[in-house]
């Protein structure tokens, strides 16, 4: 939504915060915004909804999954129908804040789904719809991504506050859970399961590139053009973090190339 809106012209905005791969599938349209850190990480955010109980991922065979086209929910079903080597499903795309109301409809078999979206579905099916979680599928990653006329100076000490925040998490942990609880529409358990299996850090690291090559060809074998593809390099924006918390940013630095 927010990629959308900054795309289309309703906003101006200084700073993003987004999903790595919907940003890839969009980063030729956002030309004047470069990738200056992530700033949360999990690799079991994403999860498979039903109005059925079902004990494993072959069930999928021969039926409808509803997600959003090109987007990390769309990169986590096809992953796990990759694992799964379930025949014949059949993907349906529609926006994420739809696929509820598609799987209630019955126009979908399954979701793939994430917070704040799995608590709604909980409550909209009265706590009887089922959600299924797959660690290991991916490691997803949350960008910040900063426009280039903001300067280095500025993101740095934008980039500082967010680490100096960090620590509420520690120093403040039910203060920390109530605001991620209004946030989400969560309650506390959800949260609690939120922090376990996720890391919010504000970092840079090396592996960030392998995940974007790796996403990058998956976004081409689903249409996107290699003309519309930027140099990975030309997206990331790693000095701003190296001044203000070098152990924080691995990214290689050949020459000065980034």
């Amino acid at each position: 939504m927010a990629l959308s809106s900054v795309i289309a012209g309703e906003i101006d905005a200084d700073v993003i915060f987004t999903a790595d791969i919907a940003y890839l599938a969009r980063q030729h349209l956002l030309p004047e915004y470069r990738v200056v850190a992530t700033v949360f990480d999990s690799d079991n955010s994403n999860a498979i909804a039903s109005l059925r109980p079902f004990s494993t991922l072959a069930e999928l065979e021969n039926k409808v999954l509803c997600t959003q086209y090109l987007s990390a929910l769309h990169f986590f079903g096809q992953a796990l129908i990759e694992r799964s080597g379930a025949k014949n499903v059949a993907f349906k795309f529609v926006p994420v804040s739809e696929l509820n109301r598609h799987l209630i409809e019955g126009e979908c078999d399954f979701i793939t789904i994430r917070e704040p979206f799995v608590s709604e579905f909980i409550s909209q099916t009265n706590q009887s719809g089922f959600v299924k979680y797959f660690p290991g599928t991916f490691l997803q990653y949350e960008l910040m991504l900063v426009h280039q006329r903001l300067t280095d100076a500025d993101v740095s000490r934008l980039l500082l506050a967010m680490i100096d925040a960090e620590s509420v998490l520690e120093e403040q942990p039910d203060y920390a859970k109530q605001v991620l609880m209004d946030s989400f529409s969560a309650d506390s358990k959800q949260i609690q399961k939120l922090l376990v299996d996720s890391v919010l850090s504000v970092s840079l690291y090396q592996p960030l590139i392998a995940l974007f090559d790796r996403e990058r060809v998956w976004l081409q074998s689903h249409g996107l053009s290699e003309d519309s593809m930027v140099d990975t390099k030309s997206m990331l924006r790693p000095k701003p973090l190296r001044d203000a918390a070098p152990l924080r940013q691995t990214i290689l630095d050949y020459e000065n190339e980034y």
